[in-house]
């Protein structure tokens, strides 16, 4: 009962590394929709790039969490054989990496604001 549960958190974190970079890539694309700016545009693109990076960065860490992956959910494979499993460091590193990557999203459209509400006034 116990390795179903480690196995199910194993695809919980996968997939939650996949939502994450795949909500990050639509943001990204709905401003590079609205921004008519070139520089604006160009930048999204430099931050979708590095957003791709990350996430298969994210998605390959996970993949490799222990060698054998299975190790990661059955741990008497420990008692077995040689295992190893990524350090703690790592996965502070990936969480830094997804609030980072978060706070550069959410602060492309700042410098805009202004543009936003001066445009609002018009209408």
């Amino acid at each position: 009962m116990l390795t179903q549960s480690q196995q199910a958190a194993w695809y919980g974190i996968l997939f939650y590394n996949l939502s994450l970079t795949l909500t990050r890539i639509s943001i990204l694309l709905l401003y590079k929709r609205i921004f008519t700016y070139s520089w604006i545009k160009r930048a999204i693109q430099i931050v979708l790039i590095l957003i791709v990076a990350i996430g298969i960065w994210l998605v390959v860490s996970v993949c490799t969490a222990c060698m054998p992956l299975a190790a990661f959910w059955d741990w008497s494979l420990f008692l077995k054989g040689p295992v190893y499993c990524q350090p703690v460091n790592l996965w502070w590193a990936n969480a830094a990496l997804h609030i980072a990557s978060d706070l550069v999203v959410m602060a492309l459209p700042v410098r805009h604001r202004s543009y936003f509400t001066h445009s609002l006034e018009h209408c």
